[in-house]
């Protein structure tokens, strides 16, 4: 999982930690299942290396396996940026080819396989807070992303802001949805529909991090 981002999706967290953010979603997933342990979330970071996205290497889901923690869903979380096209197409192959070798492991010792899903951004992960404010087709540029944030933000947007997800929740209720994270997960997902290739990913704009912002509010405390 990108370091930062998370910060900016999960709701109340003041810290830059992605392990401690997750911590919070941990606890509270465990309360709903009335187990303690049931639920453990991580983050991986990714490193960057020249050209390669050194997170292919995943070192972190295999030492899961190697503790007997046979989790059921894993999320990887990273941009396109300026990577190479067919490095970045190598993030979805290599997931894939993961998902199939750790689902030999996991069949063998618990009977059930394990799901890799993949919350992308092309270019960047800014991608979903335009969402929250408009609804964009035509080709983004991450240095434009950041101009029409501030434009729409009405103040200078922040990286890794730990106030970001309030700031769009807020908006959210100033608007009554026409705008904030309901707008954004209907735009995006209208937005991956609307592309006519059998690789989404490829097309800029487009982001599945909508995927991962549903699976993660089911951990909310109500």
């Amino acid at each position: 999982v990108k370091e930062g981002i998370l910060g900016e999706i999960i709701p109340g967290s003041k810290v830059s930690s992605a392990d401690d953010i997750l911590k919070q979603y941990e606890a509270s997933a465990n309360a709903a299942y009335g187990e303690k342990g049931a639920v453990e979330l991580k983050a991986d970071v990714a490193k960057r290396l020249g050209e390669k996205m050194d997170s292919l290497n995943m070192p972190e889901w295999k030492k899961f396996a190697e503790e007997g923690k046979y989790f059921e869903k894993l999320w990887c979380v990273f941009d396109k940026d300026d990577f190479l096209l067919k490095n970045y197409n190598q993030a979805f192959e290599t997931v894939v080819n993961e998902e199939l070798k750790l689902n030999k492991i996991f069949a063998k010792k618990v009977g059930r396989n394990i799901s890799i899903k993949i919350a992308y951004s092309n270019e960047a992960f800014e991608l979903w807070y335009l969402l929250h404010f408009d609804y964009h087709t035509g080709e983004i540029s991450r240095k434009q992303y950041l101009k029409i944030l501030d434009y729409r933000m009405k103040i200078k947007y922040k990286k890794n802001d730990p106030n970001m997800y309030n700031f769009l929740q807020n908006l959210s209720k100033k608007t009554n949805d026409k705008q904030g994270q309901n707008f954004a997960l209907k735009n995006a997902k209208k937005l991956r529909t609307s592309i006519k290739s059998t690789l989404p990913h490829n097309h800029n704009p487009s982001t599945s991090v909508d995927q991962l912002v549903i699976e993660l509010n089911q951990f909310l405390k109500k």
